[in-house]
């Protein structure tokens, strides 16, 4: 039997953060519930949704808090934005692995969360990410290329670059942290407000961190509005500029083709 010391030691801590999609919800906490892994923490937040159904979420909390090792819903609080909003459940977290599972986005299936453990255990890797189908009205489509992975592996700096001029390839809704590397590089950087994943993963990969990958699909993915239909939200797109101008500030790591073409497309 797990002792209480180890059983914080592996705690995996999952983070459902909403913002007016409190209907998708149940789904998601099922999908926790169902995962094999244990022992598992769920933490769930919303972000100052106008009449939020505070008695529901807490049911939903309540109930997964009879099968998992621990559930709560944080108090609630005004809209924050994604990159505060996860920094906020960041620290609240209990865990040693940090995942989330938003409503609209499910765990793919029983094992995802055993196989994301298994993976940062194998790799000894502070942050991974993984294949993720993405999931549309009327069709589905797995993402990354599977090649990503031996882009990270054999050539991270020449897939740094690809990502700055073209596009994000590791996507924080199929991506896990350990949470001492939050220790080593800070909590998402708050001067994005939607954007928390694309502007960690440069950092990450200019630093020389090493982001394990599997081929595997550990996350189905809701894709409904912002970038997920090729419509970027003005906000998403001041993060952008704003990624951008940081980037040219500091240049180490950038090939000259990325530098001429961020001088090119920045709004200054």
């Amino acid at each position: 039997m797990m002792s209480e010391e180890e059983k914080v030691k592996e705690l995996v801590t999952v983070r459902v953060m909403t913002y007016k999609n409190i209907d998708k919800l149940k789904k998601t906490v099922d999908s926790v519930m169902s995962q094999d892994y244990s022992p598992i923490e769920l933490i769930i937040s919303d972000d100052g949704t106008p009449g939020a159904d505070r008695e529901f979420m807490l049911k939903e909390a309540e109930r997964a808090g009879k099968k998992l090792y621990r559930a709560e819903l944080l108090p609630e609080h005004e809209n924050l934005g994604t990159v505060k909003h996860l920094n906020l459940i960041n620290k609240k977290a209990s865990g040693r692995y940090l995942m989330s599972c938003c409503p609209g986005d499910f765990f793919a299936s029983a094992t995802s969360v055993s196989e994301a453990v298994e993976l940062f255990k194998k790799s000894g890797a502070l942050y991974i990410t993984s294949r993720r189908l993405d999931v549309y009205e009327d069709h589905k489509k797995i993402r990354p290329y599977a090649f990503t992975g031996l882009l990270l592996r054999f050539f991270p700096k020449l897939l740094m670059n690809r990502m700055i001029t073209k596009r994000n390839l590791i996507s924080g809704c199929s991506s896990f942290e350990r949470r001492d590397i939050f220790e080593k590089y800070g909590f998402y950087d708050e001067d994005y407000r939607l954007l928390e994943d694309f502007p960690f993963v440069i950092k990450l990969l200019k630093s020389g961190e090493k982001i394990a990958f599997t081929n595997r699909v550990l996350v189905e993915h809701g894709c409904g509005d912002g970038v997920s239909t090729g419509e970027i939200n003005p906000l998403i797109y001041d993060d952008l500029m704003t990624m951008r101008r940081k980037l040219l500030e500091e240049k180490d790591g950038l090939y000259k083709g990325t530098v001429r073409w961020l001088l090119k497309h920045t709004e200054r």
